[in-house]
């Protein structure tokens, strides 16, 4: 069953509603109408403590000074070249909001918009909806519809409809911050990700359309070890990296189809996370610069307090023939599901063996 609350005004005086679903365990999530955001998400670790595993905030007055913290982004999600593309034979100016280029939507941006909600049809399930007039740039509509679905088996779905009344670009994404141990340094959580390359980019970091191979570099998640553990394995590229703040990836995702994408897991809380996806790429996004804000409820955070794991198509596809294009026509449906999967394991993985014991998990 779906519940409501008032969650508090906007500066507009509008009032933001807190959205909240429950499993069979006691874990919740916590979802507002302001952005069709993911507010909460408490899970349970392996001692049956329960903890809320994203970054947000705490009042409706820090909503609108928030750094995109679980809120849905679009209409087109990440950056294009200059702002710059050509929809249908037409050249388009978009706004450049992001050091000349265009980046999550400029002003038309979802994380910014109260959206309408509704819950059902099933009673784990909360709609949220949004009529987007094409600020930013597009000057054309896009009915939204996002639908988040929480489960007894501690999986969050999020489906995603876009129905264009003109051809133009639809790239939705979540932009969550996930820290499976609740607070602390995420970089001691352990990363897989199912992609053998990731886009390379140009000097002004976008996707050119050229890929560029993981195997043996920081960049390399094909078998599991800790954000950490990448960082010091190849040193010198990774402070090339840096000057662009950290991870920033886009990593291609291998397979095509609905399949999984990455696993998050921590040792310290035994909790881990899959994500599913149908998208082509997904966003490895890990922030070091947290510790300028305070989280929920007051707390400081370390400055690598979460990390973002954002499917959708390759930023700048528009601009790069090489990649699947964002490009739909007019009354062309965008379907597109993401799914975050998550399970305990109740004690230690036997690295020193190699095994895992299914019957552990949860």
């Amino acid at each position: 069953m779906v519940t409501k609350t008032d969650f508090g005004p906007i500066s507009s005086g509008q009032m933001v509603h807190k959205y909240t679903i429950s499993n069979r365990k006691g874990e919740r999530a916590e979802f507002l109408d302001y952005g069709a955001s993911l507010h909460c998400l408490w899970l349970l670790d392996r001692n049956g403590s329960i903890s809320d595993c994203v970054l947000g905030v705490t009042t409706s007055k820090e909503l609108e000074e928030m750094n995109n913290e679980g809120s849905v982004i679009g209409r087109c999600a990440n950056r294009i070249a200059y702002g710059r593309c050509n929809i249908g034979g037409k050249e388009i100016q978009l706004e450049p909001n992001q050091q000349g280029h265009f980046l999550h939507g400029a002003s038309g941006n979802y994380a910014k918009k109260l959206f309408a909600a509704e819950a059902g049809p099933e009673s784990n399930q909360i709609t949220f909806s949004l009529a987007d007039t094409g600020e930013g740039g597009f000057h054309n509509n896009v009915q939204v519809k996002v639908t988040y679905t929480f489960d007894d088996d501690s999986s969050l779905t999020i489906d995603y409809e876009m129905t264009p009344e003109e051809e133009t670009i639809l790239c939705p994404t979540n932009h969550a911050y996930f820290n499976l141990d609740g607070y602390g340094d995420v970089r001691d959580e352990k990363l897989t990700i199912e992609s053998s390359a990731i886009a390379d980019i140009d000097e002004e970091g976008l996707p050119d359309g050229r890929t560029f191979s993981v195997s043996g570099n920081v960049y390399d998640f094909t078998n599991p070890r800790t954000l950490r553990e990448a960082i010091v394995s190849d040193r010198e590229e990774y402070l090339k990296m840096r000057s662009r703040g950290t991870f920033d990836t886009v990593y291609l995702i291998d397979g095509t189809g609905y399949r999984k994408a990455a696993t998050l897991f921590s040792e310290q809380s035994g909790r881990e996370m899959t994500v599913y996806t149908d998208s082509d790429a997904l966003i490895l996004f890990l922030p070091d610069k947290c510790s300028r804000k305070k989280g929920k409820r007051g707390v400081q955070l370390p400055d690598h307090a979460a990390v973002c794991l954002e499917t959708q198509f390759v930023p700048n596809a528009v601009n790069c023939p090489g990649f699947r294009s964002p490009v739909f026509k007019a009354g062309e449906v965008l379907r597109t599901r993401t799914q975050y999967a998550f399970r305990v394991k109740k004690d230690s993985c036997r690295e020193n063996t190699g095994e895992s014991n299914k019957e552990n998990w949860r």
